[in-house]
């Protein structure tokens, strides 16, 4: 059992997950209720995008085992892509009364509750996630977002700043700093961060057209123009 482990588990991180999903299922013929196999077939089925499988294979796993938080965090996953959000909430939920120092379940939930438009009880699950986790970027650059769709771009740009803090390569964060501040009238602090994001990639296509709007906006056309150039290279490839 030990060696059918080792290879499946093998398989899952090397990325081969149809193969990985291939020997879970020989643990399961020999152990019919080996909960651990069921969430990795889920997983494995949830990276190769069949997501089907993967919550008939999640849904297995917390039947053998209620009482295992992850099971119930990526089923929720689940079920808010597919816009179920009572259910999805409900799956965070249950990680969480499971688990209450899981993080990621909370900021999960938190996007669900954007999802919905209910942004104070989004809010909340991030701030949550961030008392259990203060190095836990994603949840600060969500509340980046959130506030940035309410147009309080200072409350934007302080979440910004401190997932940026925790990770200076965050790219996203860079990009949507830039617009914060771009917003606020701050356009050369607005164009350093485009800068930054476009140095982390330099197909990051919206940092690009808002690279380009700043400089226009600064009476800088030619540097304009350059971007807008560039603009029309990525798009026609």
């Amino acid at each position: 059992m030990d060696e059918l482990l080792n290879k499946a588990n093998n398989l899952y991180d090397n990325g081969e997950y149809s193969n990985a999903i291939e020997e879970y299922l020989k643990i399961i013929d020999i152990e019919p209720e080996n909960e651990p196999a069921y969430y990795n077939i889920g997983n494995a089925y949830f990276n190769l995008g069949q997501f089907d499988s993967a919550l008939d294979a999640y849904q297995k796993a917390i039947t053998l085992n209620p009482s295992r938080a992850k099971p119930h965090n990526n089923l929720g996953i689940i079920y808010r892509q597919r816009g179920l959000w009572e259910k999805a909430i409900l799956e965070f939920k249950t990680a969480i009364n499971i688990d209450p120092d899981y993080f990621i379940a909370f900021n999960n939930l938190g996007n669900t509750y954007y999802s919905i438009g209910s942004y104070k009880d989004a809010i909340t699950s991030y701030e949550q996630a961030i008392k259990i986790n203060p190095a836990y970027k994603n949840s600060y650059y969500n509340m980046g977002i959130l506030y940035s769709g309410q147009k309080e771009w200072e409350k934007a740009i302080e979440c910004y700043q401190k997932a940026i803090d925790i990770d200076k390569n965050y790219i996203l964060a860079h990009g949507n700093l830039g617009n914060a501040l771009f917003y606020l009238g701050k356009t050369e602090k607005a164009i350093e961060h485009y800068h930054i994001a476009l140095k982390l990639d330099p197909d990051y296509y919206t940092a690009r057209i808002n690279l380009a709007r700043a400089y226009k906006k600064t009476g800088l056309i030619n540097k304009a123009a350059t971007e807008y150039q560039k603009i029309f290279k990525i798009s026609s490839n």
